[in-house]
């Protein structure tokens, strides 16, 4: 599974990045390294960090409207400024733009330069691929099947692969772990939430755009493909992209170029593309919601992920890992689950899969108090209505009032479409998909 911290390291200076990243990466965090300001804050805006480590003279922006756009978009990223300039007057200024703490680059650490073994290690891991999987946690048969596919795409380089299975079952972990054991580490990996992107930015934010594109457009700018350029892209939802952005995305694939919107000229690209559907994808190819030639090119080597309910053996190895994992955040230890908290963590289903269990998990430690280092069943803190209503409001959706009841949902969330599918609990293609076939505008 992930490492103990995913930080987010930006600077100027190549030696202040590579031994900050050094000695992270030996504390056993995951660690990726951007130099430009806006790649980065792109980054930030699309997936979560648990700290973003940046130098206050990084290039592409300033520090200002960096840690601006910061607030304003993800308040709940700590940033830490880096800075050779340690003044007093620095140190104001950066506690001002937003900053949650100081580090100097001046700063020195017995720990940072590490015995020269270590050091060697790191580097002969960096050129080579792992094969041994170092994340993916579970002793089930499908998971030990999943750790040999990943093998398997590994060792045949594979650059096109489709990740299948339901929500919260793994698929960007997966994604992960296939981008640590095949590329060394200064190569990118970019995770997108194909549903996450606003329908009027799509391309602009999957291939760039040129200045003057559109009224905002006041510079180039690259887009997610050109950002994992010879790293690994992970597309998650793809069956969420409008159908013609799913045309241009098959016509990259097949050229490995792309235009960005508004230029002329072609740019190459070349990266792992990785996908991911959380739906059938026969049944999303038969009602018109994704194209069945990009499912065909997407699908030249592809992983299924079970659902948890469907690997039991993997819950309390996947608990106890996260319970390292929170001990490791907060400082807190714990002895463990008790025999009546691991019997309610396995007599639950799960339909949220990892995701959830690693939300009961946290959940249970956080209510356990400050006295207690044994999680007993008292703590685990499952919540079955919840699922319970979702299914409900599933089969009044698959009833023969659909076109009222989805008409009734969106205006009660204000024509929220996004909000409305999260309310119905189904894909936001599947709404968009419903609302043109039953014509609802």
């Amino acid at each position: 599974m992930e490492s103990s911290l995913h930080i987010l390291l930006t600077g100027n200076k190549k030696i202040v990045r590579t031994t900050l990243k050094n000695h992270l990466c030996n504390l056993g965090h995951h660690v990726e390294v951007v130099r430009d300001g806006h790649i980065a804050l792109k980054k930030i805006n699309v997936q979560h960090y648990d700290l973003a480590l940046v130098d206050l003279c990084m290039p592409g922006i300033n520090d200002v409207e960096f840690l601006a756009a910061v607030q304003h978009n993800r308040q709940e990223t700590p940033v830490v400024l880096i800075s050779g300039d340690d003044t007093v007057r620095t140190l104001i200024e950066a506690f001002r733009v937003g900053a949650g703490s100081f580090l100097p680059q001046s700063i020195r650490n017995p720990n940072f330069n590490g015995d020269r073994d270590k050091r060697k290690r790191m580097a002969d891991r960096s050129r080579n691929p792992r094969i041994q999987n170092q994340c993916f946690v579970g002793n089930s048969s499908a998971t030990q099947e999943v750790r040999e596919r990943i093998r398997q795409a590994v060792e045949a380089n594979v650059d096109t692969i489709l990740l299948t299975g339901e929500t919260g079952t793994g698929k960007e972990v997966v994604a992960r772990e296939i981008h640590l054991q095949a590329s060394s580490e200064e190569y990118p990996f970019v995770a997108v939430n194909c549903s996450a992107l606003p329908e009027s930015l799509v391309e602009s934010e999957l291939f760039g755009h040129v200045k003057g594109a559109f009224t905002d457009a006041t510079r180039d700018r690259p887009g997610y493909f050109e950002m994992a350029n010879n790293g690994t892209l992970f597309l998650d939802e793809i069956a969420d992209l409008p159908l013609h952005t799913q045309a241009k995305l098959l016509r990259i694939l097949d050229t490995r170029a792309l235009i960005p919107v508004g230029g002329t000229q072609e740019i190459a690209v070349q990266e792992r593309v990785i996908s991911a559907l959380n739906q059938d994808p026969a049944h999303i190819v038969e009602t018109g919601q994704f194209r069945d030639d990009l499912y065909y090119r997407l699908n030249v080597f592809s992983i299924h992920l079970k659902p948890l309910r469907a690997r039991p053996e993997d819950i309390l190895p996947l608990a106890d890992h996260f319970l390292r994992t929170y001990t490791a955040r907060n400082g807190r230890i714990f002895e463990g689950f008790s025999e009546g908290a691991k019997s309610s963590l396995l007599d639950y289903q799960y339909p949220g899969n990892v995701r959830e269990l690693r939300n009961i998990v946290e959940c249970s430690a956080t209510l356990c108090p400050p006295e207690v280092s044994l999680i007993g069943a008292e703590h685990i803190n499952i919540q079955k209505g919840v699922s319970a209503k979702l299914l409900s409001q599933s089969d009044q959706l698959a009833g023969k009032n659909e076109y009222d009841w989805i008409l009734q949902m969106l205006e009660e969330n204000r024509w929220n479409r996004r909000q409305t599918a999260k309310k119905l609990s189904i894909p936001y293609s599947t709404l968009r998909f419903k609302m043109e076939k039953l014509g609802i505008s």
